[in-house]
């Protein structure tokens, strides 16, 4: 793979880091907002708090809808960044168009054949030797000279 290849393979990558680092800032920005707000609504007083809720039930239902406050997830680990950015669409089509272009380059098209060459020449010197071999296993009464000599003069 090539110098600028490999720097936007490597671009991709961080860009993806920063959008899930902006997303997780944004997600500790919504439940602080959340907890202040729980923690304002719980100091009102009660007629207040009666109003609010007259005027709530006199408005349409809000099509929003939000959790308790009081429910809180853990930061992610490192280990969830890591595997949400590799889980990516993008990342993963990177990944493997990587892969592609690296079995299709022409210096690993040539390397595969000269295996693939010296494996069947290996293969052929050894098909032979063992033909040699067994030629010379196989018991001979009489030597080929000899018998052609014979099969001449009858």
């Amino acid at each position: 793979m090539s110098g600028p290849q490999i720097a936007l393979v490597v671009a991709v990558g961080v860009l993806a880091l920063a959008a899930l680092a902006g997303v997780a800032a944004l997600l500790v920005q919504v439940r602080t907002l959340r907890r202040e707000l729980a923690e304002k609504s719980s100091q009102q007083p009660a007629p207040a708090q009666q109003a609010a809720a007259a005027a709530e039930a006199a408005r349409p239902p809000a099509v929003v809808r939000t959790t308790a406050p009081s429910v809180s997830a853990p930061a992610p680990t490192n280990r969830q960044i890591v595997l949400a950015t590799l889980g990516h669409p993008l990342v993963r089509v990177a990944a493997v168009s990587h892969g592609l272009r690296q079995a299709l380059r022409a210096e690993n098209r040539d390397r595969i054949g000269a295996v693939v060459r010296r494996d069947l020449r290996r293969r052929e010197k050894l098909r032979r030797r063992v033909g040699r071999r067994a030629a010379r296993a196989l018991p001979t009464s009489v030597p080929v000279a000899e018998q052609h000599r014979r099969d001449l003069a009858s």
